[in-house]
């Protein structure tokens, strides 16, 4: 990419660079991020049409409307006409605008972007955070998707799990490093710069979140696999909020690894992926150690051998 972007800019005319709206750079990266806004305006603009006219039909089919509606019911009416409620509506003229020689420079970088875009996808569903419903239904969702990341659409303030209402990939609040980046298609006012950077930035969180998530898998395997309900236990049911309550992902489904000492949780939710990595190395052998107590006072104690071998 940074290849592709050498090039451009030695080649590329300054009213391109002067042209591009506020908030990009005026170099080849502020062009390659307003070419692929650009090329998701159409699919976006189309969408969020789509879902304006039924909000319009659902507001409109009420007996009764209070203010707020009927301010609703205006706005609507006037994105559905105009057709841009994303905020894309320049884009055509955008794309129309340049050279045969920029577009083919700028759509070998894209191809690239794709690839990042793939592979972040894809480590969704190897970290177990997605399932390959989910994974299907993302990817063909739109052609040309770039992360404007609009309004959350967070289910719980403890995270949330793939639903197949979303539209774009993201990562459960409890896991990722800013939030969930679910984001859901609902319309801009303005233009979303720095489009690679974010891009760039999914990727890396997303691989951050899912290594913390494996680690997450191991303890519930082995908190499964050696049971202490005074302690700890799993179930399929839970609630996040509860401090006591780690979640973790499995082929996209939440797990819940409960804690009757809130304190143990705390420290797990707050770890980062390295360190919660070697909190399960080291409590492993204890785990196994535990497990083998009960043998110590019985089928291991000398007592209790002499006492029942003959019977």
């Amino acid at each position: 990419i940074i290849d592709q972007l050498t090039i451009i800019n030695k080649t590329l005319p300054a009213e391109v660079l002067e042209s591009l709206p506020k908030g990009y750079s005026k170099d080849a990266l502020g062009l390659l991020d307003r070419y692929l806004y650009s090329l998701h305006a159409e699919e976006r603009n189309a969408h969020i049409t789509k879902l304006d006219v039924e909000k319009l039909n659902k507001l409109e089919a009420k007996p009764t409307l209070t203010n707020k509606d009927v301010a609703e019911i205006a706005r609507l009416k006037e994105y559905i006409e105009e057709g841009n409620g994303s905020g894309l509506s320049t884009a055509k003229a955008f794309l129309d605008n340049l050279s045969p020689e920029i577009k083919a420079s700028l759509d070998n970088a894209v191809i690239k972007v794709r690839e990042i875009q793939d592979e972040t996808r894809a480590a969704l569903v190897e970290y177990g955070l997605i399932d390959s419903e989910t994974f299907s239904m993302w990817s063909n969702q739109f052609t040309d998707y770039i992360p404007l990341h609009g309004q959350s659409v967070d289910d719980v303030a403890g995270g949330i799990t793939a639903s197949k209402s979303n539209l774009f990939p993201g990562i459960p609040k409890d896991l990722s490093l800013e939030g969930s980046y679910m984001k859901r298609a609902e319309g801009r006012s303005d233009e979303a710069s720095n489009i690679f950077s974010r891009v760039l930035f999914d990727n890396t969180n997303v691989h951050i979140a899912g290594q913390r998530n494996l680690a997450l898998n191991a303890l519930h395997e082995l908190v499964l696999n050696n049971p202490n309900p005074d302690v700890y236990s799993v179930s399929e049911t839970g609630n996040p909020l509860d401090p006591g309550t780690i979640t973790t992902y499995i082929n996209g489904q939440k797990k819940y690894i409960n804690f009757t000492n809130p304190e143990y949780a705390k420290s797990l939710k707050n770890m980062p992926a390295a360190k919660s990595e070697t909190f399960i190395r080291y409590i492993e052998p204890s785990l196994r150690f535990m497990k083998k107590l009960p043998s110590m006072f019985t089928n291991y104690s000398p007592t209790f051998f002499a006492g029942n071998a003959p019977r």
